[in-house]
């Protein structure tokens, strides 16, 4: 029994300890990684719309889809292996948008609240201001909050991983 709950414990540590370092990666090395990533999805891409594309002119196919297909994948990742800041900085500024969206519309619900003398307006006012500032940070620098966000995540690997061997080190003191 002790020598397997060991051998348990052994891998649950080295596993903390590959999630300490992926989390250390992460946080200072977070949109190079992020980078690094869109050039390969767009490298692979790339290679897709090629191969898509010498099958619809070179083989005897019929139908259009293998062009259409071939042709995104070959502009997609060739816009990613160029500029994949460009690629990275999309996303950001469409969930930028979105909050903004929702929280204009949310807006209207809070001020209903108030008109109603409602309690909890102050409290819905303050999450659709935060709201509205997060989605024009996203908006207007996606890079940078993309970055902070991916720094985030990776100090919480970080921690999670030291909360974690700490963890199992003092229940070990149970255990044995």
């Amino acid at each position: 029994m002790k020598n397997k709950l060991f051998t348990s414990n052994v891998d649950f540590l080295l596993s903390n300890a590959i999630l300490f370092v992926t989390g250390l990666i992460v946080t200072f090395f977070n949109i190079h990684l992020v980078l690094t990533a869109s050039r390969i999805i767009g490298i692979v891409s790339l290679t897709l719309g090629i191969y898509l594309l010498y099958i619809f002119f070179f083989k005897q196919i019929t139908g259009s889809s293998p062009f259409f297909i071939g042709f995104m994948c070959f502009i997609t990742g060739l816009i990613m292996v160029i500029k994949p800041d460009l690629v990275i900085s999309f996303l950001p500024m469409v969930i930028g948008v979105i909050l903004i969206i929702g929280s204009l519309l949310q807006l209207k619900k809070t001020l209903l609240l108030r008109y109603n003398k409602d309690s909890f307006f102050t409290v819905m006012l303050v999450i659709n201001i935060l709201f509205l500032i997060a989605g024009l940070s996203l908006f207007l620098d996606p890079i940078q909050s993309l970055s902070n966000i991916i720094k985030i995540v990776g100090i919480l690997m970080i921690l999670y991983s030291i909360y974690s061997t700490v963890g199992a080190l003092l229940a070990d003191k149970y255990i044995n």
